[in-house]
């Protein structure tokens, strides 16, 4: 696909996931927009009760999170100064050796650039898995009191609590579960002889005799038993070591936002080869409600969980993207745990018939790598950020991105200026809604027709207030006339979640054109706590939405009772407003900056062509023929592309470069699909070209892109996606294209979608130069064995 291919023929090439352009499929866009004719001047104070569901709503610490939209991760600690990317053994090398810090750690640049770029919340990992506590821990030699940083009088948490206080940053805390380095871990007896065995099984039973496995499948009182009699023999009891390091962190008034927290993260992240260890949430959770309240949010909460992983590390929630998920009770009705991983490729896109509320948490990297290093230290660009933002908070999401300290204690000036830009592109973005105050909304119907839900309550500014059609309705408009033509390319719809939760399954969004006509911009499925939809700029004066609470159409992957129905319900929409995307968050072309773009009209088209424009077209045109036509498309540079429509009415072209006839393409496929490279040209010589396409059957075209840099050439990864097994090697091919004049250099970053660093070498970056000519040159991706899961 055009899109997969060109976004990897970048300047700096980066090893691109499949994540990067997985879709999940929508159902079939069914709605169609209804006429809007109820206004404000047809209804009247009624007093009508607000419509009843069973949807599950967010309590308001959730509610919060949904409304602050961006948090951000702190990852500091050994792996900072070792390069090592995830939790490793450091065996017995003294702490001072690993964390050398040597200047004041720099809280006050993290802290207020984030602040002031619009993120409301810091969570800080005071341990991660290598059980280093970046805290005066009294339970562990295995701290910073235990460095040269401030000859043992350093606290990092306290450090960064005091800065969070001071600009009334929210804090979260990250406590790994998993400890490498803690003697506890585990079970051991007074001999240190473990008492189980590498597969998770007590290896005696209650009675001290060897554990039978194929009983326990049987007898649950048996495993029982075992278990018990396992915990009374081990000499040291890691769940009270955590449950120490708890009370110690959420405690002490010194960390935390004047000595408040409002999320406890636990990771569920165990490694290859990770002793044997139950956990005793129970009490886990016990000491965070003592000390937070039970407002606290947590993620990997099991049954307590009100924050859920999506599924990926690359900041991305899925297109359908349910906020709720299921709880699961046992026989006397006490909830056990929350149902998460409702799996869409590499998404938890939740339950659509969930029973309680689980904020999408969508986790991420502002570099490569979730610890700081030399070859992991590049930001993203504006707009890939941007591009998380619309995928995450634009997804009904939360973003939590993650920005890490330096060896030096401070945060690179790159990623300082980049986190700077992003917050800057964000509050250009919406720091204006053209729908302010002046657009005349109707609607469909309204409920009742009282003025409680007027469909003017969209563009009133409150997520307080809704517009939901008449009674018995699961479907309805809203039209917003702006008054003129107002030109705009970001359109964001919300649900007011907080009152009836998600109730819409269906949406369509459309503009209406100078001739009366209604052209569909957007259709999909859930809008959430907000639907942020970016397309190419629009200028209209109509805008219509139309929404749908019928749940019929679920389908049973969506469902966690697969054979049950979902009650439809009224639909209901807080606010829709429009904006005009900063120059940093525009609608990005699937072509990269580095080449240029021929638009139809510009080319020489013989022939009966006919033209159409539409945002979902590159640069906003296509044009259709039948046999016969031909367009061609002068430029000069070293390298062309033919973009256009693929479809299962279209058929063959021959395609002629400066005159000569080199070969005949097929643009025939079963579904259709736009943006598509139709045809690539070889590496041409540096000058003046033509390429030119002649029909044989109906073909449709949207332009040409071509590159032009003194034969310089660019980058692209051969493939889009590789496999390879476990404790292996996979060799990747960095391909220079369009020209080969010179030297160049280019930074290769291993960057995974998912929570993989434990499967592979996370720390694989290098630096692969090209001499004067070279086209092509390899490297290697090393994966680990994963003892946890075979194949």
């Amino acid at each position: 696909m055009f899109k997969k291919k060109i976004s990897a023929a970048l300047a700096t090439a980066m090893l691109v996931s499949t994540l990067s352009t997985y879709i999940a499929p929508l159902h079939a866009a069914s709605l169609s927009g209804m006429e809007a004719t109820v206004g404000s001047s047809d209804l009247s104070a009624k007093g009508t009760l607000a419509p009843v569901n069973n949807r599950a709503r967010p309590n308001p610490a959730q509610y919060k999170y949904h409304q602050d939209e961006l948090a951000a991760f702190c990852h500091f600690g050994p792996n900072t100064f070792t390069g090592v990317e995830w939790g490793d053994s450091y065996g017995n090398t003294p702490p001072g050796e690993l964390f050398t810090l040597d200047q004041d750690f720099d809280a006050e640049t993290l802290v207020k650039t984030l602040k002031e770029a619009g993120f409301k919340k810091l969570i800080v990992t005071a341990k991660h898995h290598d059980g280093f506590a970046i805290w005066n821990s009294a339970y562990t030699d295995y701290d910073v009191a235990n460095t040269n940083y401030k000859n043992g009088n350093g606290d990092i948490l306290a450090e960064i609590s005091a800065v969070c206080s001071k600009y009334d940053m929210d804090m979260g805390v990250y406590l790994s579960p998993w400890d490498i380095n803690a003697k506890s871990y585990g079970y051991f007896d007074a001999n240190g002889d473990p008492l189980c065995d590498g597969k998770g099984q007590p290896l005696l039973d209650g009675e001290g005799n060897p554990f039978d496995v194929e009983r326990a499948k049987n007898d649950a009182d048996y495993l029982q038993e075992a278990w018990d009699y396992v915990e009374e023999l081990d000499v040291l009891d890691y769940n009270e070591y955590y449950i120490n390091q708890l009370n110690e962190i959420l405690g002490n008034s010194k960390y935390g936002n004047n000595g408040k927290f409002i999320e406890v993260w636990m990771d569920g992240a165990k490694g290859s080869g990770t002793n044997v260890q139950n956990y005793r949430f129970d009490d886990f959770f016990e000491a965070i409600d003592n000390h937070e309240g039970d407002d606290c949010l947590l993620f990997g909460g099991r049954q307590k969980l009100t924050v859920r992983w999506i599924g990926n590390e690359d900041g991305v929630a899925p297109e359908v993207n349910w906020g709720t998920s299921k709880k699961i009770v046992d026989d006397t009705g006490k909830v056990i745990n929350i149902e998460t991983g409702n799996w869409t490729g590499h998404y938890d896109a939740g339950y659509a018939d969930g029973d309680t509320w689980t904020v999408p948490e969508c986790d991420a990297r502002i570099t490569s790598g979730w610890f700081w290093g030399e070859n992991k230290k590049t930001p993203k660009t504006v707009a890939q950020l941007g591009d998380m933002y619309f995928k995450s908070v634009g997804r009904g999401s939360t973003l939590l991105l993650n920005v890490p300290p330096n060896n030096k204690g401070g945060i690179d000036q790159a990623i300082v200026q980049r986190i700077k830009e992003f917050g800057t592109a964000i509050t250009e973005t919406f720091d204006e809604n053209i729908v302010n105050n002046n657009a005349t909304i109707k609607a469909s119907s309204v409920r009742g027709n009282d003025t409680a839900y007027a469909p003017s309550l969209v563009g009133d500014g409150s997520n307080d207030t809704y517009w939901t059609p008449g009674e018995g309705n699961t479907a309805g408009s809203v039209e917003l006339d702006l008054g003129s033509k107002k030109t705009f390319d970001v359109i964001s719809i919300e649900e007011p979640i907080q009152l009836l939760g998600q109730t819409i399954n269906e949406y369509l969004v459309e503009y209406q054109k100078d001739d009366g006509s209604w052209t569909t911009i957007e259709s999909g499925r859930t809008v959430g706590s907000k639907r942020l939809i970016r397309t190419s700029p629009i200028s209209t004066s109509k805008i219509r939405v139309t929404v749908s609470g019928d749940f019929s159409s679920v389908t049973a992957n969506e469902k966690y009772d697969k054979a049950g129905t979902i009650a439809s319900v009224a639909p209901a929409i807080s606010e829709v407003s429009l904006y005009k995307a900063s120059k940093a968050l525009e609608f990005a072309s699937p072509i990269p900056d580095s080449l240029t773009i021929i638009d139809n009209t510009a080319a020489t088209n013989t022939g009966n062509w006919y033209p159409e424009t539409d945002n979902k077209y590159l640069n906003g045109t296509n044009q259709w023929g039948d046999r016969g036509v031909s367009a061609t498309y002068s430029f000069t540079g070293t390298k062309g592309y033919i973009i256009g429509s693929y479809a299962n009415t279209h058929g063959k072209a021959k395609i002629y470069i400066d005159g000569n006839y080199v070969e005949t393409i097929d643009t025939y496929r079963s579904a259709r699909t736009n943006g598509e490279i139709l045809y690539e040209t070889p590496t041409l010589s540096q000058g003046a070209h033509t390429v030119k396409i002649e029909a044989l059957g109906l073909i449709a075209t949207e332009g040409f892109a071509y590159l032009n840099n003194d034969a310089k050439g660019m980058f692209e990864i051969e493939k889009a996606a590789y496999t390879t097994h476990e404790d292996s090697k996979v060799t990747v091919k960095i391909k220079r294209v369009g020209g080969a004049n010179g030297s160049a250099s280019v930074l290769f970053q291993p960057n995974p979608g998912t929570a993989v660093q434990g499967q592979f070498d996370a720390d694989g970056a290098k630096r692969v130069n090209f001499a004067d000519g070279e086209t092509e040159k390899t490297v290697e991706i090393a994966t680990k064995r994963y003892d946890s899961v075979t194949g």
